[in-house]
């Protein structure tokens, strides 16, 4: 999972900045869209506080903290609560006890980003089924007009896509350029990709979908050059031959960067020249 990686990599430099000073953890904050001070591993909860308990996944600090009337709620500098940041990691007993003692399930940090969308990005089925089943809304969208599914797609995870299909996101929503979920991930060159376009198709997604420029999924793929994502495109019936707002088809967008291969793939599912 995403969230695994993040919460490594957060945790080393904040046992390196207990030794170097509190610039590299301060990185380890950056990460995540925010300003605080250098959590020391040993340290109180009073002295560690109620965000940075969240990112460590201390659910003893959280859960010691409230009980001595730190307000759930509390917001960081980057507008995240603990419930965003427990999420961001995929702490389910974090995010279970948070919601226990009131947390706010569609608090939103400066971004608009909710506990969901951190969770999908992060690949944590379970924290994203207790948020939902909690009374996350599943309508929500960040300050890109982007749901939880964009998020999901993001992070790469068909699994964690194929859940949000299953509880009812939708795959046609288009974000503030109008592009959908299916151009994002069309774009992509990861070897999941693909699958992540199936999951979508499988579910609904419009694979002829245009956003306002009149760009379809499968021109963004030939103009990224992924290939494997091209392919999967044209096997579940995407046009070869739609045209943009400039009257430019897939095809066009291939030769110009220089993407033979697609082009060739375009050429037998019978692009125009």
């Amino acid at each position: 999972m995403n969230c695994s990686k993040s919460r490594a990599v957060i945790v080393f430099l904040v046992v390196i900045g207990s030794f170097v000073g509190g610039s590299v953890a301060g990185l380890a904050h950056a990460a995540f869209g925010r300003e605080a001070r250098r959590p020391i591993p040993g340290e109180t909860p009073e002295e560690l506080g109620l965000q940075e308990s969240a990112i460590l996944n201390h659910v003893e600090g959280l859960q010691t903290l409230l009980d001595r009337g730190t307000v759930v709620d509390n917001r960081d500098s980057g507008g995240n609560t603990a419930l965003i940041l427990a999420a961001s990691n995929g702490s389910a007993d974090d995010v279970d006890l948070l919601l226990d003692r009131g947390a706010d399930v569609n608090a939103v940090n400066w971004q608009h980003h909710t506990a969901l969308m951190k969770a999908a990005w992060c690949g944590s089925e379970r924290v994203v089924r207790t948020l939902v089943a909690r009374g996350a809304d599943i309508s929500m969208v960040d300050r890109r007009g982007r749901t939880a599914l964009f998020h999901a797609a993001d992070g790469l995870s068909p699994t964690i896509v194929g859940v949000l299909l299953e509880l009812s996101f939708d795959p046609n929503h288009a974000d503030s350029r109008g592009r959908t979920v299916l151009m994002d991930v069309a774009s992509r060159s990861a070897p999941s990709a693909p699958g992540i376009l199936r999951t979508l198709v499988a579910g609904g997604a419009a694979v002829n979908a245009r956003d306002h420029s009149g760009q379809s999924a499968l021109m963004f793929a030939a103009e990224m050059g992924a290939a494997d994502c091209a392919r999967e495109l044209i096997r579940r019936k995407a046009s070869v031959n739609l045209r943009d707002n400039r009257g430019r088809t897939a095809r066009v967008y291939a030769v110009e960067n220089g993407e033979e291969r697609i082009v060739k793939l375009l050429d037998r599912a019978g692009a125009i020249k």
